[in-house]
């Protein structure tokens, strides 16, 4: 029995070091020049790393792409901080999720063109995908064990599903989602930029909601809603 948990915890231990480095090497590669950039705006062609892009899609009012950017690196961040110092289960799911989003999304949109990974830098960015996506077999051997014991302890007690800093969290994922909806992402015909929604038929003819940047904001309030749900459910 002793070995069959020292096996676990050593398992564990070594499927957490590999997330983590997963994450250090995307956080580290969004740094770093691996982008070679042809006729993307007026830019001049050359290398350029995830940074510089973001600031360029910046200053050409591409918002959703510079928010998708910015928030799976941050998101990133986050779940490298957590795995260490909180590394519980849904930490590595989650990690792990956000990188198969992240996937499909480049899979969904690689054939603009304009950006293409050199061949060293994208071997790097498999290796860090393949890495987090072990996030998905981690288990604490201890803490898990521990929640699950305790719900089942308050299993049929007639306990609360959500305590009262749930309450206070879910009501500010909802008025952040109507948020989204008052304040809407324009684009199509043109890049028309953020404004509220009164404002489309009078200023904004021609243009339409860029789709892409409100299911972006969605993704990101339910995810950090959902992050800091877990985290007062422990409270």
């Amino acid at each position: 029995m002793e070995n069959i948990k020292n096996s676990e915890v050593s398992k564990f231990q070594i499927l957490r070091t590999i997330f983590i480095l997963g994450c250090l090497i995307n956080i580290t590669l969004y740094f770093v020049p691996g982008f070679e950039v042809t006729n993307l705006f007026d830019k001049s062609d050359g290398i350029y790393s995830a940074y510089e892009i973001i600031k360029i899609l910046g200053e050409h009012q591409k918002t959703g792409l510079q928010l998708l950017y910015v928030t799976i690196v941050v998101l990133y961040i986050v779940f490298t901080v957590l795995a260490i110092s909180y590394p519980k289960r849904w930490i590595f799911i989650l990690g792990a999720s956000l990188t198969v989003f992240s996937l499909l999304w480049n899979f969904s949109s690689s054939g603009n063109g304009k950006i293409h990974y050199l061949l060293i830098f994208k071997i790097l960015s498999n290796l860090g995908d393949v890495f987090i996506l072990s996030g998905f077999f981690i288990k604490h051997p201890t803490i898990d064990a521990s929640l699950q014991d305790r719900r089942k302890k308050t299993e049929g007690k007639g306990a609360s599903m959500i305590n009262k800093k749930q309450r206070i969290i879910l009501s500010v994922m909802a008025i952040a989602m109507f948020a989204t909806f008052l304040y809407l992402p324009f684009g199509v015909i043109g890049e028309c930029g953020y404004h509220f929604f009164y404002e489309f038929k009078n200023y904004y003819y021609g243009c339409g909601i860029h789709s892409m940047a409100l299911i972006v904001e969605w993704i990101g309030i339910v995810i950090l809603g959902g992050i800091f749900l877990l985290l007062a459910k422990d409270e």
